[in-house]
């Protein structure tokens, strides 16, 4: 119950700085590169994932991955109150994969994409702030889908000392949506660490694009 309420809590306070805040976008149109290729496997970084449900694409089905243990409870709440969909399990260690829903979420991540929705999910290593994982390249190569990286910025936020150096944002900002390149990920060829490195690479841009936008 308490963590309902503090995801309802959570999900108003987000709401709050998005209709407060002016938001730029870039491209102007977000989706206009990635139009003609849904579904997506829309990617971004822990610490700065909160806002990214005001960048849903208009009349997608979408859904994200959340884990099973700590917060998750709560930020499925959060987002489920912003009108998006839930995937509960998450990556790890090997050893650590079934007992945390990670083969099973990776299976229903794909049958959604073959379902013709997209998903989300945040891309660091678990514990390893802004080091992308093997998860989402194991996605993309199985589902046949493409990476599409994205970020949030807001001029206004606290930067909490946590693994993942979360960004709490705050009302009255100056935000802004970027929306990066599609990465694709043949089933085979090519390094896993070539291409773990071209997402890391590429959700780094974005987020420093992202952060350029609103000091302009």
């Amino acid at each position: 119950m308490l963590k309902r309420l503090a995801g309802t809590a959570i999900s108003m306070w987000l709401k709050t700085v998005h209709g407060t805040s002016s938001f730029k976008t870039e491209p102007v149109d977000l989706y206009a590169e990635v139009r003609d290729v849904f579904p997506l496997i829309i990617a971004m970084w822990h610490g700065d994932a909160f806002m990214a449900p005001f960048m849903k694409p208009a009349g997608r089905e979408f859904s994200v991955m959340v884990s099973r243990h700590g917060d998750g409870d709560i930020i499925a709440t959060t987002l489920e109150a912003l009108g998006t969909k839930t995937i509960r399990g998450a990556g790890g260690k090997p050893k650590d994969i079934h007992r945390k829903g990670g083969a099973q979420a990776l299976r229903q991540m794909i049958q959604t994409l073959e379902s013709g929705s997209s998903v989300g999910m945040t891309a660091d290593v678990p514990k390893v702030a802004r080091r992308a994982g093997p998860g989402i390249v194991a996605l993309a190569r199985l589902s046949g889908r493409p990476v599409v990286p994205v970020a949030v910025a807001t001029s206004r936020m606290i930067r909490l000392n946590t693994w993942d150096k979360m960004a709490i944002c705050l009302p009255f900002s100056r935000g802004a949506f970027v929306v990066g390149s599609p990465i694709w990920i043949p089933r085979e060829g090519g390094e896993a660490e070539e291409h773990r490195l071209a997402v890391e690479m590429a959700l780094n841009k974005v987020h420093e694009r992202a952060a350029e936008m609103v000091v302009a």
